[in-house]
């Protein structure tokens, strides 16, 4: 008898459940009317294997007749619990690139070349690999710079926006000094 609040449909329902098992409880202990009270629990026994077993087959609802006298009101039909789909470790996140195509040949001399060089093509390194790394640091900053020039450029109430830093530049450049780089540690 370990039904829980979730498996009735109401708060009342659930409350008369445990006050069966209240009951029950407290007639074994006291040793109150304890030949009834085990033919409820064995009432109540076979009503659990009947449903396990309905349950085995899938097939329909138990009827009334089964339970043999003893019954639960109120609780809330079995529904099979949804698929569970597959461990996704990037939580839906996919790594496909945004501003670039990757293609599986290039029409470029040098890298037909690389395709035949025995120094491209021993174990673990692989053309494709070098491609797809190539092209994601070529085009990997460029969302971020973009975004940023953009919100520069909206925005001109700002006190510091893309001129500024290009006016700067140009003046430092004009002098002709060069910038002192010194390490600070």
């Amino acid at each position: 008898m370990n039904k829980t609040e979730d498996d009735f449909e109401t708060l009342r329902d659930y409350n008369d459940y445990l006050e069966q098992v209240e009951e029950i409880n407290w007639n074994l202990i006291l040793n109150i009317d304890v030949d009834a009270t085990w033919a409820k629990l064995r009432k109540f026994e076979a009503l659990q294997k009947a449903e396990q077993e309905a349950a085995a087959r899938k097939g329909p609802a138990l009827k009334d007749d089964v339970d043999g006298g003893f019954v639960i009101r109120g609780l809330k039909k079995r529904v099979a619990p949804p698929v569970e789909a597959p461990f996704d470790p990037f939580g839906g996140y996919t790594i496909a690139p945004q501003y670039y195509v990757l293609q599986d040949n290039y029409d470029v001399d040098w890298y037909a070349r690389m395709k035949k060089d025995s120094a491209h093509l021993v174990g673990g390194h692989s053309l494709q690999d070098y491609c797809s790394r190539t092209l994601r640091e070529a085009f990997g900053g460029l969302g971020v710079f973009v975004e940023d020039e953009i919100t520069a450029r909206e925005a001109p109430s700002m006190s510091m926006d893309a001129d500024v830093g290009t006016e700067h530049a140009a003046a430092a450049a004009m002098n002709g000094r060069d910038a002192i780089m010194d390490d600070i540690f």
